[in-house]
Formats: structure tokens, C-alpha cells, sequence
């Protein structure tokens, strides 16, 4: 929208049927305290301002103007009858003027002014537009960048749970083949399945892009023996870590409702935990 300026109601009707008529949106005001109302309320590409005016003058809405953040983007065009005042055009472009119009107003000349500031405000605008989808892009690579970290740090804290039990039945194995064990061969090997797939489980779940963007991993509950689970990781961290004791005392009668393997996993890493910072035991 373009904002007329001017305390001739001639001026400003020859020059609103001008812009109008060439399709451009006109706004006017007929004094500099009008036109910084309007100014406060609404934005515009162009400001058209008459320099002498009573009260206000031009340049002093112009300077007026260059203080609003909103209309800090809005063009100037001053329009004056003094064309051999250079101090007058001088001061007109230090207060935020960026071209002079001499009256009478050639109005050929003013489309082609108004035109070029138009084009150089969309210009400008497309401009500001592609920076803002470059930070947006900047940043949503950002995101990707944490996200990755986030879920290679998920990924590797989960999937040492199962690897530690088997670790630990590998070991278990070795000392039950010295000895020729072949039913505690049969049934830790049993575990070791039961073991990888809870790994696949696990792999399958955190590559699970949609549970990881949203924060949620699926839990699977079943009934399962609470003090099975137990004492069966205590066997497996007691193997891995024969440097402590782990004692077991108490017990749970009967199964309960829950996912064990993200049980096992909350458990594994509590003893971890306690082995590695708990020295004294």
C-alpha cells in the first residue's frame, strides 16, 4: 500500500487517481500528525510526502518515521517546489528520504519511481524469505544432528544390557563344556537364545524411526516370574563381575504384569551401576 502525504487536497486526489488507476493501493493523509497515526497502525511499501507542510513537516515525518521498527523497510519519495534548494534535497535524503519529485509532479516519472520501489520491495521480500527457509533448514539439520547423537547414545546403552548376559552364559558355557555338562550345556545355550532374541527385539525396536522422533518406545507386558529373571541375571553378572558378591534376599510369590525385558534392563543397569561406583560393596 502506498501512503500519500500532502496538505492540498488537489495534490492528493491527482495523485490517488494516478496509482489507482495503474492498480496500486492508496492510503492518504492531509498532515504529518495524520500520516504518523496512520503509519503507527498500518505498513506500507511507500510513502509519498509532501515536504512543506504546516505544523509537521516532511522531513520531520520522515525522521519520525525512521524511529518506528515497523516501517523501518518503508520507501520515501519527497515531493517539493523548491528544485533549486540543494540544502532542501540534502536534507530531505540525511532524514530517510531515498528520491526527490519536483512539483509539478511529472507523473510518468512517479509510476516509473513507484514501479522500481515496488519491484525493489518484493525483491527484497523474496530475499528475506529465502533467508528465513535457510535458518529454518539450517536448523531442522541441526535437529537431525541431535536426534542422531540422541538415538546413537539410545542405541548403544540399550543393546549392552542383552550383550552382557550373553557375554556372561558364554562364559557360564565354557566352564560347563570343561566339565562335561551337557544338560547345564543344553539349558544355558536355551538362555543364550532366549538372550539374542531379546537383542533382536531391542534392535528392532530402536530402529524404529517413528517411536524414536515421537519419545516412546513400545512396551510389550506379559505375566513372567519376577525371581526367575533375578536370579537369573544375578548368576550372569556375578559370572562377569567375580571381583563382588551379589546377594540376593527376599523374594516376589507368583508372576507379575510387565515388560521384562526393559525389567532386566532397568535391573542390569542398577548393578552395573553399583559395581562401578560402589567399590566398598
Amino acid at each position: 500500500m502506498i501512503l500519500i502525504v500532502d496538505d492540498s487536497p488537489e495534490n492528493i486526489i491527482s495523485l490517488k487517481k494516478v496509482l489507482e488507476k495503474n492498480d496500486f493501493e492508496v492510503d492518504t493523509a492531509s498532515s504529518g500528525e495524520e500520516a504518523l497515526k496512520k503509519i503507527l497502525k498500518k505498513s506500507y511499501v511507500l510513502i509519498i510526502l509532501d515536504v512543506q507542510m504546516p505544523g509537521m513537516d516532511g522531513f520531520e515525518v520522515a525522521e519520525a518515521v525512521s524511529g518506528y521498527s515497523k516501517a523501518k523497510e518503508t520507501a520515501i519519495i519527497f515531493l517539493s517546489a523548491a528544485t533549486a534548494n540543494v540544502n532542501l534535497i540534502t536534507r530531505g535524503y540525511s532524514s530517510g528520504g531515498l528520491d526527490y519529485i519536483s512539483k509539478p509532479v511529472d507523473m510518468n516519472i512517479l509510476l516509473l519511481k513507484v514501479k522500481t520501489f515496488y519491484r525493489i520491495y518484493e525483491q527484497s521480500r523474496a530475499l528475506n524469505e529465502m533467508q528465513k527457509a535457510l535458518r529454518e533448514e539450517i536448523e531442522f539439520r541441526k535437529e537431525a544432528e541431535r536426534k542422531k547423537d540422541e538415538f546413537i547414545s539410545i542405541a548403544s546403552h540399550e543393546l549392552k544390557t542383552p550383550m552382557t548376559s550373553i557375554k556372561g552364559y558364554i562364559q557360564l558355557l565354557e566352564r560347563s563344556l570343561d566339565k562335561n555338562d551337557k544338560e547345564t550345556i543344553r539349558a544355558r545355550l536355551h538362555k543364550v537364545q532366549n538372550q539374542i532374541e531379546k537383542l533382536n527385539l531391542l534392535i528392532a525396536d530402536l530402529l524404529d524411526i517413528s517411536k524414536i522422533e515421537s519419545g516412546k518406545l513400545k512396551f510389550n507386558k506379559q505375566y513372567f516370574s519376577f525371581d526367575n529373571l533375578l536370579d537369573h541375571l544375578i548368576e550372569v553378572m556375578q559370572q562377569s563381575n567375580p571381583q563382588v558378591k551379589i546377594v540376593k534376599k527376599g523374594s516376589v510369590n507368583g508372576n507379575i504384569l510387565g515388560d521384562e525385558m526393559r525389567i532386566e534392563q532397568v535391573i542390569i543397569n542398577f548393578i552395573t551401576n553399583a559395581i562401578k561406583y560402589g567399590p566398598d560393596g
